[in-house]
């Protein structure tokens, strides 16, 4: 199995007093991203059987008892929780209300009705603080959760009284993404999103001969065996993927460098490759031409697509093959590079007239283990837990297979890919220059740039018209 190979990788480094780097991150050759099949066959050879059932992830080893916080109702005043769509508010409709019914009148959900990513959400937050519905709790986007962080109404969590050790299970690149550099825990999360390939079975065994995931994943280990298997399914009449900006997360996640570095924006070797594959897809013929979320890319996903990069929530949520004939012929499995995608955070507002309520708010949303473990269960949420020992449990249990996934449970999986999760590039500008990138990444692909450069220098363009503060070398 792969996850005890990795383990024992794992141990060996810190053997030998070697920095742990992330997938992806080592530039030294042409196809860096990968998993390259060197690095597997010295991971192998080191491997030994008998080892596997004593073998424990990094992140699962660190789980720590936590007492429970009790409910309060702190002074009984009112707060109101703000979302930009309605997932949190549903969340605490169903599970909140249902444990704490008294809370019900005491804790006011609003969806914002607005992109998580779009600027016009911080406006419409900073204009409830002039009403009488000011936000004691914010729910922010991961991809914005940086910039949100910033605001000068977002205070760190241990000012309303939310003590960090509730927090002691979460999984680390969530509570390293949300702590700011005075070393403050800016926002909790109660699910973590690593990311992983979603096929379709039948495909697979029509085209490779084979169906089993750990199989499926060796074939695509690599970009290279990604395209080697693309140029297959082509042949075999079908498609690799829907559109070429499938790949954005995987690319995303396979940077060395941050988008910002001393205010200096660097352009990572990885958006290079980003722009090589995207072309690469488009003129093999390899996708459908499709843009994510829009048009037929949902409905490609019971037509004649062979895979999709997807995450926790996109899998129950976003994998729209019910009642079609790819429902039960899809599986999931490790693509070419680790990578996560999405996820939500709970921030703590300014000037709170509940504080105690409001931590206890966000406590139960990320923390409590009981919610956590009953939201992984139910049918219309699955969503996976930030928490290892809730994690742990659930996989003891057995709990998390799908139909959908022709009765596959990936949550082994998912907990063997969130140890390589590792957000330590972010920064609060990462929403506004990936949308510089999207369209950069579509303008080469489409022939409005004639050359990887042009699609550059147009980043560099818009940093420099949009984000004065980013010195441009």
């Amino acid at each position: 199995m792969k996850k005890f190979k990795k383990a024992m990788a794992l141990s060996l480094a810190l053997a030998m007093g070697l920095s742990l780097v992330a997938c992806g991150k080592d530039d030294s050759s042409d196809d860096s991203a990968d998993k390259t099949s060197e690095e597997k066959t010295e991971v192998t050879e080191v491997t030994e059987e008998d080892t596997e059932e004593a073998t424990t992830k990094e992140e699962s080893a660190t789980q720590t008892d936590v007492s429970k916080m009790e409910m309060t109702t702190g002074n009984g005043k009112p707060i109101h929780v703000y979302a930009w769509n309605n997932e949190t508010g549903d969340l605490i409709k169903q599970f909140l209300y249902a444990d704490y019914p008294e809370l019900e009148d005491l804790v006011i959900t609003h969806d914002l009705g607005v992109g998580g990513t779009d600027p016009e959400y911080i406006t419409k937050l900073k204009n409830q603080f002039s009403t009488d519905e000011a936000p004691s709790i914010i729910a922010a986007d991961i991809d914005a959760a940086k910039n949100l962080m910033e605001q000068d109404f977002i205070v760190p969590l241990a000012d309303i009284g939310f003590d960090e050790s509730y927090y002691a299970n979460a999984y680390d690149y969530t509570v390293e993404f949300a702590t700011n550099d005075a070393g403050q825990l800016m926002g909790a999360t109660w699910q973590v999103t690593p990311g992983v390939v979603c096929y379709r079975t039948d495909i697979a065994e029509e085209v490779l001969g084979f169906s089993d995931p750990d199989k499926v994943s060796e074939a695509i280990s690599s970009w290279d065996k990604f395209f080697d298997v693309a140029a297959k399914v082509k042949d075999a009449g079908y498609y690799m993927l829907s559109g070429v900006d499938d790949i954005k997360y995987p690319m995303l996640d396979s940077r060395s460098e941050a988008w910002v570095v001393d205010g200096t924006l660097k352009i990572d070797a990885s958006i290079d490759k980003y722009l090589e594959y995207s072309k690469k897809l488009k003129d093999e013929g390899y996708t459908k031409e499709t843009t994510m979320w829009q048009g037929d890319w949902t409905p490609n996903m019971s037509d004649d697509v062979f895979c999709y990069f997807g995450t926790t929530w996109f899998v129950p949520f976003s994998l729209s093959i019910d009642d079609t004939d790819a429902f039960g012929k899809y599986n999931v499995c490790e693509g070419p590079v680790q990578y996560h995608w999405g996820g939500s955070f709970l921030m703590a507002a300014k000037d709170s007239p509940n504080p105690e309520l409001a931590a206890f708010v966000i406590y139960y949303m990320t923390c409590d283990e009981d919610h956590l473990y009953e939201q992984a269960t139910t049918e219309n949420t699955m969503n996976y837990p930030n928490n290892k020992k809730v994690a742990q449990e659930l996989i003891d249990a057995g709990e998390g297979s799908m139909e959908k996934l022709g009765g596959q449970n990936p949550y082994p999986l998912y907990d063997e890919l969130l140890s390589s999760v590792d957000l330590s590039l972010s920064t609060k500008y990462d929403n506004q220059l990936n949308g510089y990138l999207d369209t950069a990444v579509s303008g080469y692909v489409n022939g409005d740039y004639s050359n990887p450069d042009e699609a550059k220098d147009y980043i560099m363009s818009q940093v420099a018209d949009n984000l004065p503060d980013i010195n441009i070398e």
